[in-house]
C-alpha cells in the first residue's frame, strides 16, 4: 500500500471558499489549478501490509485532525455536516488556507521531486489518475474551514514547521 501526505499552504481568494462544496473525487480538479502554492510537504510511504498501511492512514488523519481548534465541515460519501458552533475571526489576516491531502492506494505510485509549483500540478495529476480501483482511502482536510476562522502565523508554523517554500 502506496500513502501520500501532502499538506499544502496557499492564498485564499473567494472563488476558492466553493472548494468546500466539492467531494474528494472533484477536489483534484480544483488543486491541479491552482497556482499560488506557496508551501508544500511532501511524503510517501510503502507500506507492505494492508494492516499497516490503515494503521498509518488512520494515525497521519488523526495527526492533522488535532491540529484543528474544531472541525466546521465534514463531508464523507457527499454527505455534508456543518457545524453551527464558529469561532469568530481575531486581528489576524485570513488569507491563508493549508490543504492537507491523504491518500491510501494499492502499488507503489512514484511522484515526481517538486522543485516548484509544476512539479506540484504534476504530484497531484498523477494522484487523480491513480485507478479508482486501487484507490483505497482519500482523504482532504483543510484549515481554516470556515471565513470567520482564522489561521495565525504562529498557529501556522507550530502546526506545520515542515512546510517548505516552492
Amino acid at each position: 500500500m502506496c500513502l501520500t501526505y501532502i499538506p499544502l499552504l496557499i492564498r485564499k481568494k473567494k472563488e476558492r471558499e466553493r472548494v468546500r462544496e466539492r467531494d474528494g473525487e472533484n477536489m483534484f480538479d480544483y488543486l491541479t489549478i491552482w497556482d499560488d502554492y506557496m508551501r508544500y510537504i511532501l511524503q510517501v510511504d510503502v507500506k507492505r501490509s494492508m494492516d499497516k498501511g490503515e494503521k498509518r492512514f488512520n494515525q497521519l488523519s488523526i495527526e492533522e485532525r488535532g491540529k484543528f481548534d474544531e472541525e466546521t465541515l465534514v463531508n464523507v460519501s457527499n454527505i455534508r455536516r456543518l457545524s453551527t458552533t464558529f469561532q469568530k475571526a481575531s486581528v489576524f489576516n485570513n488569507e491563508y488556507i493549508v490543504i492537507t491531502i491523504l491518500v491510501a492506494a494499492e502499488g507503489v505510485h512514484k511522484l515526481p521531486l517538486i522543485k516548484g509549483s509544476g512539479d506540484l500540478a504534476v504530484a497531484l495529476q498523477k494522484l487523480a489518475s491513480i485507478p479508482t480501483s486501487k484507490i483505497l482511502a482519500v482523504e482532504i482536510l483543510w484549515t481554516p474551514q470556515n471565513e470567520n476562522d482564522t489561521l495565525s502565523e504562529r498557529e501556522l508554523l507550530e502546526d506545520y514547521p515542515l512546510l517548505r517554500p516552492l
